[in-house]
């Protein structure tokens, strides 16, 4: 539905009027969906400090090199209160699909704001590292005004299960496979290539990250000691065709179809591995809403070649990082919040998010429902809705950030499914005569030039009839034009394909 854009930004111009009184932006983990974006904030400014855990903050920073940005950054960790201007803020361990993630409780004048980003409740992680329930309960006692909490599993009943739940089912199929297992998963899931490599390991294999920055963020974690990989079990993307395929791991990125990622290009046969009979591909992820076109490509481009392959719809080889309903309803018993806002979700998960507040005993009028944009006042312990900011999406296109706009995307999706028509009009306007022309082209079409013989005598003839109402201005003869072709090919051909007109005077 974006043809032809590299990525989307959130709109920053609000915060770019007042970008001198950001005081920090603190980072909860180093999802791509939540640092993405930063590099491009800080083309604003680019000394607004950034707030995060030890390895959030690396892989932010190995981001941000390949921008040749260097940040000014504050390293924090569970339990450490900081003061970042006229707010404290106390950050809390919390469990998640990647190490090292934090909520923050944000002390102001107004109240206390609890922000759990990304978190779920999973009581074995791989790290032994849990959230921090004992700190939750604290802040609660103490008295949270408002709680902004994830809700992407606001609609999931009861709890979601253990990351260790999955390691019999990746055994398995690492075991059972004949070939190369090829791996997809997000660069980010650490704890996922943690099983992958120990899997691997067991059964004498030996792996390879594929990906730049699948192999970006594997050599920061290595680096710190969040991922352990014996030195001889590792190997490049390179010494692959020199081992037999049933000792090979391949660790990449693509599970959500992306068409650039390594294992699009795999399924597409556009890339120095190939895949065939014997093979086995695991998309250990789950699927993005919105991907499942691309998802599906892929799955059957791989399959044409000759490899298995496993996904979540097939094999428990994923399991999510945000807590279910179970979950949501402990969080919010043990905080008691006298106001809530959900975040992170879809309208859908945010109506079941507050559903939940409202079971334990949060008022109707302390359950704030918002988008974005929308501004949010915490006053004498109430939140509410009191205005709109302006905010939206941002294109980058290329080297362009920001000035392809929504009509351009219009006149591109025009372009691909309705085709593209020119004419070319060439008038004597003393004597109100067409005297060259119409020449009509199509493209993308599936008629041929000939098709458009019947219009040209329509064209010739809206035209010289409106010289004769002694329209005289180019631009209103070429809209002539416009609405004549418009016209016929909506009648003949049932399409609304561009129209570029064209009139010359002579």
């Amino acid at each position: 539905s974006q043809p032809g854009v590299d990525l989307i930004l959130p709109d920053f111009s609000y915060i770019a009027d007042r970008i001198d009184d950001v005081e920090a932006l603190v980072l909860t983990h180093a999802h791509e969906d939540h640092i993405g974006a930063v590099p491009y904030l800080l083309r604003h400014r680019s000394d607004i400090p950034l707030i995060g855990s030890r390895l959030t903050l690396a892989l932010m920073e190995a981001k941000l090199r390949e921008f040749r940005m260097k940040p000014v950054t504050l390293q924090v960790k569970e339990g450490q209160i900081e003061r970042f201007g006229p707010f404290e803020c106390e950050f809390v361990a919390v469990n998640h699909s990647i190490p090292d993630a934090l909520a923050v409780a944000i002390k102001t004048s107004a109240g206390v704001v609890v922000h759990t980003g990304d978190f779920k409740m999973d009581q074995l992680p791989l790290d032994g590292r849990i959230t921090d329930l004992n700190a939750f309960a604290r802040l609660g006692d103490a008295g949270v005004d408002l709680l902004m909490v994830d809700s992407t599993n606001a609609e999931v009943p009861g709890f979601v299960s253990s990351e260790r739940d999955i390691e019999p089912v990746i055994d398995a199929v690492i075991a059972r496979a004949q070939g190369r297992v090829i791996v997809a998963c997000f660069a980010s899931h650490i704890h996922r290539v943690q099983q992958l490599i120990d899997s691997s390991v067991e059964h004498g294999r030996k792996v390879a990250f594929v990906g730049r920055s699948m192999l970006r963020n594997m050599g920061v974690a290595r680096e710190l000691g969040y991922l352990h990989v014996p030195a001889d079990s590792l190997i490049s993307s390179d010494e692959i065709q020199n081992l037999p395929d049933d000792l090979v791991v391949l660790i990449c990125t693509g599970s959500q179809g992306e068409p650039m990622a390594v294992l699009s290009r795999i399924a597409n046969r556009n890339h120095a591995i190939e895949v065939g009979h014997g093979d086995t591909v695991v998309l250990a992820s789950s699927l993005i809403p919105g991907n499942e076109t691309s998802v599906n490509h892929v799955i059957n481009g791989l399959t044409k070649w000759g490899a298995t392959v496993v996904h979540k719809g097939n094999a428990l080889v994923h399991v999510s990082g945000h807590a279910a309903a179970g979950e949501l309803t402990y969080l919010h018993n043990i905080i008691k919040p006298r106001n809530v806002m959900p975040v992170h979700g879809e309208w859908r998960h945010l109506r079941a998010q507050a559903a939940i507040a409202l079971k334990t005993g949060v008022p109707e009028e302390g359950i704030v429902l918002a988008g974005d944009g929308v501004v949010v006042d915490l006053f004498e312990g109430r939140a509410r809705i009191v205005g709109a900011v302006p905010c939206g999406y941002v294109y980058v296109d290329g080297s362009s950030v920001g000035e392809l706009t929504d009509s351009d995307l219009k006149d591109r999706r025009i372009l691909g499914d309705e085709g593209f028509i020119s004419a070319v009009v060439v008038v004597d306007l003393d004597a109100g005569k067409v005297v060259g022309g119409p020449e009509v082209h199509a493209r993308g079409s599936a008629e041929g030039d000939h098709r458009f013989d019947e219009v040209i005598p329509q064209i010739r003839d809206a035209v010289e009839a409106a010289m004769q109402r002694g329209v005289t201005d180019r631009f209103e003869l070429s809209q002539v034009v416009r609405r004549t072709i418009g016209g016929w090919a909506g009648k003949t051909l049932r399409r609304k394909p561009m129209i570029l007109p064209l009139v010359i005077e002579v």
